[in-house]
């Protein structure tokens, strides 16, 4: 698995491009397979529940199988 697949499949779970970035560069810092640690991460994402979060910006949703929130442009399929 390439970095970009990595960082791809994390902003798809909902992470910001700058905190993918971050992620996958720790990764591969660490010397864990890549693409066995973004399959976890990937699987353990899933079945987290949705939740509502009190942020700094003031409350957020985050729907069900996501690390954030849905951007802005897609808010109706937030909930």
């Amino acid at each position: 698995m390439t970095k970009e697949k990595a960082v791809e499949q994390l902003v798809d779970l909902g992470m910001t491009k700058d905190e993918a970035i971050k992620e996958v560069n720790d990764i591969c810092n660490t010397g864990i397979d890549l693409e066995h640690q973004i399959d976890f991460i990937t699987r353990t994402t899933k079945i987290r529940p949705a939740m509502f979060i009190d942020g700094s910006d003031g409350p957020c949703y985050i729907p069900q199988g996501r690390l954030g929130p849905y951007p802005d442009a897609d808010k109706d399929r937030s909930r």
